[in-house]
């Protein structure tokens, strides 16, 4: 566990590859995503521990949206922790993890050649269904400190958290941030690309200090960054 600023925490799995964050807000912990399995859950419950909070204090979980690398350990860490702990999610990304409906990815003959051999290899379901208790939409509070902020494209219902206070948006894929600079969400990953750069387009406007991704580093000097990327995929 890493500090990224005051009550705000990253778990970089993979390098950094695959992020898991912990905010502190006046109503407990929340955790933001859960990995791709339940063995990175474990480290993360310890790494909390370990800090010297209870999981008692962990008090609510939110899915960015429905994709196995965010929900992967949510079915194991609902078991290990309290009744009384919330998870949300946007109603369609609710859909995919209580296995009502499917993943939705790109169409083959949306994206190019690599993109069409790596839909053959996605899967169409969450490997396991857990369970959502409140269903969000943009610009609902969470545990009296963030603010929900719809980011779709990359899923119907891919959604990210607004920490007004310190400027920080917590952007699940909205990007991701490689080693040389900012990249659209994966394709063929991506349903719906427009939306999602419309969403990119929405971040920029928003002029964060700071974008907290799923994949990549944190973006510092966010409002500079994001204006100037968003410029390159409207170009």
């Amino acid at each position: 566990m890493k500090k990224v600023v005051q009550n705000l925490h990253v778990f970089p799995f993979f390098m950094g590859f695959v992020n898991v964050y912990l905010l502190e807000t006046p109503d407990g912990l929340l955790l933001v995503d859960t990995g791709v399995s339940a063995a990175q859950m474990q480290r993360v419950t310890d790494d909390i521990q370990a800090a010297g909070h209870d999981l008692s204090e962990l008090k609510h979980i939110f899915i960015t949206h429905a994709h196995p690398d965010h929900t992967g350990g949510l079915r194991d860490l609902q078991k290990r922790l309290p009744a009384t702990t919330q998870t949300y999610a946007h109603a369609h990304e609710a859909r995919v993890i209580r296995g009502e409906a499917p993943i939705l990815k790109a169409r083959p003959e949306d994206v190019g050649m690599v993109s069409r051999l790596m839909l053959r290899f996605m899967p169409d379901d969450l490997p396991e269904t857990a369970r959502v208790d409140v269903e969000v939409s943009d610009g609902d509070t969470i545990a009296d400190m963030v603010q929900v902020v719809a980011l779709p494209g990359h899923s119907p219902g891919h959604c990210g958290l607004w920490w007004e206070q310190a400027r920080i948006l917590i952007g699940g894929d909205v990007v991701m941030h490689a080693p040389w600079g900012l990249v659209k969400p994966l394709a063929p990953a991506t349903p719906d690309m427009p939306t999602a750069k419309q969403s990119i387009q929405k971040v920029a406007q928003m002029q964060p200090e700071m974008v907290c991704i799923c994949h990549g580093a944190p973006i510092k000097a966010a409002a500079s960054v994001m204006r100037d990327y968003a410029a390159r995929v409207a170009g």
